[in-house]
């Protein structure tokens, strides 16, 4: 029950039928149902005047109705109340209730992974009910609510909901079911509340309570560790404001714009009696900002804010009878910077530090500093004309340095040219040096060091499942022991595994042998670069594609950084784009990806092209490497020109498998 709410008029039906022509009567007075229960054999319904909710709608169901929930939101309602009593669902939909997009979840016990799940989607629980054997939750947007929680007891919680009290939640929703109590909490709902336990429907207190200027914000009929049913009477009195922003809406985001406009809605059902704006804990002066009531607002906001270069922390706030509230967002002020288009960048290097230099070591530190009069948008770096990976390697700002190089390259035996190519506002430049190295240790059959695979299988992927990967990730792991790999083997995993499993295997490869990493499933390019998709990537645009997935060249980079003498990558990735209709651009298959010194890349198809999944268990590319890696006394180069001709041969010339070798001497799957 409500004190200083929006509903002025209260009246509550309690019938052993479910009330609809009393419902259409109140409707033709002006109230609206603002909750449902069922208990003692009775249905209870509360109907309110002043909530200007729009038209109304309930429906009664012998099953949970989520075939009229859809239609109700196909026709622009939303589910504001919902109960289960005597064999029947009973929910209500309204227009312009304030909410906008919903989801529903039932399940045997309260779903709490699925609510966690929309909670940091932007979701709250607005309408929790048991029945039928089963817990039905509603969660909505456009609620307002800052943040949830909720308790579950056999008993009451009446301990629980003080201490919630004390943290400044508010009690938004009860239910009782499977033997339990269970109380939603909500914070920014501004109320000060109280509840009544009864064994019997407290209408007399309900009475009282109405004496007193309340309103029924929550009914449910439960036990309280007894046989005896309990009525739960949930009053809320004196809202503090809610604070709405609506500019900017996000809570932390970056600004050009110095003196930066902010618009903020204040709801209050009392007078509200002061409202603040502060930036960086000093008060604005409030002449010349507007403070108005605006449609469902008791005051708008409407004004610019001074802000100081980087963080600034906005706060509102506002006063009315029932205390004072506070909102805040973080902006973040970026100056207008005007860069230097005519001066290029220079370099001063420390290693080499001059043009020639000669080497004993296979591996050498490149060191510079780059000075430059504009931001440096790009570096690359060069070794024989190849580029090298950039993840993993050190560009950072240091003193007197707009960006400090230090990165280490695989060297070839005799001369190597490095090109270092910077770019800035004014344009790219290339600086050049040449490093001869004396001696070189060849990639051979023979490494002493360990063998590593990390072998990753994605099938069952939701909007483009494949039938093949799982199979074929296990196939290779198998045949990759039988030939003396340490394998990682992983099947249909995340971005999350993926990533910590590439990591983890860079680490292993650092104490040197050979490192292979094979990969079954979707991938795709974008500009370019090469992505291997995990399984629940929720990739509905193109630009969420390197966030969502995981770039080769984190692969790459690992095996780069380990600087050990052989790297192997094999992808039978090269399906169907699955989200192709979302992108702009048509690119089929994998990009071809220039392979770092020590490193052959193999491809089930040629760049730019698609290749099908198998007839059998197993794709057919990885078929025919499972049928030639075990044949002793082939190279490298050898087992895959024999995979190539074998699927030529299938495919009618159709699928033309495809290597990038960057790798000196000779290696053997088995000698």
């Amino acid at each position: 029950m409500s004190k200083y709410t929006k509903y002025s008029r209260q009246v509550w039906l309690k019938k052993s039928y479910f009330p609809r022509e009393d419902i259409k009567r109140y409707w033709k007075l002006g109230y609206n149902i603002t909750d449902i229960s069922y208990g003692e054999s009775k249905w209870i319904v509360v109907l309110s005047k002043g909530t200007k909710y729009g038209t109304q709608s309930w429906a009664t169901r012998t099953s949970f109705p989520r075939e009229k929930i859809n239609d109700y939101w196909r026709r622009g309602y939303t589910v504001t109340s919902l109960a289960y009593g005597n064999g029947l669902w009973a929910i209500v939909g309204t227009k312009n209730s304030g909410l906008s997009r919903q989801y529903w979840a039932t399940n045997s016990v309260l779903p709490s992974s699925k609510i966690d799940e929309y909670w940091r989607r932007g979701y709250a629980v607005t309408d929790l009910a048991y029945g039928g054997g089963k817990w039905a939750v509603i969660m909505s947007r456009g609620s307002d609510y800052r943040s949830q929680t909720w308790v579950r007891s056999s008993n009451f919680p009446a301990s629980r909901i003080k201490e919630k009290w004390n943290q400044g939640y508010s009690i938004t929703n009860v239910a009782y079911g499977g033997g339990k109590w269970v109380v939603m909490f909500s914070k920014n709902t501004g109320y000060r509340q109280s509840w009544a336990l009864r064994n019997y429907y407290p209408k007399t207190r309900i009475d009282t309570y109405w004496k007193k200027g309340y309103a029924i914000t929550g009914l449910v009929i439960g036990h309280n560790g007894s046989s005896n049913n309990n009525s739960s009477v949930v009053a809320t009195t004196k809202p503090k404001p809610v604070i709405h922003w609506n500019d900017p809406s996000g809570y932390s985001i970056s600004t050009r714009k110095r003196r930066f406009p902010i618009d903020v809605c204040i709801r209050s059902s009392s007078q509200v009696s002061s409202v603040k704006v502060y930036v960086n804990n000093r008060l604005q002066a409030t002449r010349g900002f507007e403070v108005v009531k605006a449609n469902d607002c008791a005051k708008s906001v409407r004004t610019k804010v001074l802000l100081s270069s980087g963080s600034n922390v906005v706060k509102i706030e506002a006063t009315n009878a029932g205390g004072k509230v506070s909102s805040t967002k973080r902006i973040r002020y970026i100056p207008e910077v005007t860069e230097n288009t005519t001066a290029k960048a220079t370099i001063n290097w420390t290693a080499p530090n001059t043009y020639t230099t000669t080497t004993n070591d296979r591996n050498y530190t490149l060191q510079a500093c780059i000075k430059s009069a504009s931001r440096v948008r790009n570096v690359r770096i060069y070794v024989n004309g190849t580029a090298q990976v950039t993840r993993g390697f050190e560009v950072v700002s240091a003193e007197n340095c707009a960006k400090n190089i230090n990165k280490t390259i695989a060297l070839r035996r005799g001369e190597n040219n490095i090109s270092l190519v910077v770019t800035n506002a004014a344009g790219a430049v290339t600086f050049r040096r040449k490093i001869t190295s004396q001696t070189m240790t060849a990639n051979t059959g023979n490494t002493k060091g360990k063998r590593y695979a990390l072998i990753i299988g994605n099938a069952n992927y939701q909007n483009a499942p494949l039938k093949n990967p799982v199979n074929d990730a296990k196939s290779m792991a198998r045949a990759l022991r039988r030939v003396g790999f340490d394998v990682m083997e992983y099947t249909d995993v995340n971005q999350e595994t993926m990533e910590t499993a590439i990591t983890q295997f860079g680490n292993k490869i650092k104490k040197g042998g050979v490192g292979l990493f094979y990969f079954a499933g979707h991938g795709l390019q974008v500009k370019g670069e090469n992505y291997l998709i995990p399984l629940k990537a929720k990739i509905d645009k193109e630009q969420q594609v390197k966030y969502r997935s995981v770039n080769l060249g984190l692969v790459l980079a690992e095996m780069d950084a380990a600087s050990n003498p052989m790297n192997i990558v094999i992808l039978d990735a090269c399906r169907n784009n699955p989200f192709k209709r979302s992108f702009r651009s048509g690119t089929r298959g994998l990009a071809s990806t220039t392979a770092p010194t020590g490193t052959f890349i193999a491809y089930a198809t040629a760049p730019g092209s698609v290749a099908a999944d198998g007839e059998g268990d197993n794709g057919l590319y990885t078929q025919e490497l499972l049928r030639t890696l075990n044949t002793p006394g082939l190279t490298i180069e050898q087992v895959f020109k024999r995979v190539r001709a074998k699927v030529l041969q299938k495919t009618d010339g159709k699928q033309t498998p495809w290597e990038n070798s960057s790798i000196i001497g000779d290696f053997y799957f088995k000698k």
